[in-house]
């Protein structure tokens, strides 16, 4: 029998579902924003304005400047908590 407080979710699922900011992730793709994107290049994520569409996130990009870009073109990478602290402040400088 299943317990009373048992929800159905994974733990996994709820944190997956509201992403810790800012996080990184790694551009796939930057059609025609070439000098606002490097493919491959991991850059940081930060929390989204109320306004701002779904399908979209806001990226600190080359320019140094947070810029909403469509959320398919980066895949978000986790970092070790040990070592967190450091790339943000490297991927930020």
């Amino acid at each position: 029998m299943a317990s009373a407080d048992t929800t159905g979710k994974s733990k996994n699922a709820s944190r997956s579902s509201t992403p810790k900011y800012p996080y990184l992730a790694i551009c796939v793709r930057n059609s025609g924003n070439a000098a606002s994107l490097e493919r491959g290049k991991a850059y940081r994520v930060i929390k989204p304005l109320p306004t701002d569409p779904p399908e979209r996130i806001r990226v600190i990009d080359e320019e140094n400047e947070d810029y909403l870009y469509l959320a398919n073109w980066f895949v978000p990478i986790e970092v070790p908590p040990s070592a967190r602290k450091s790339v943000l402040q490297a991927v930020s400088a």
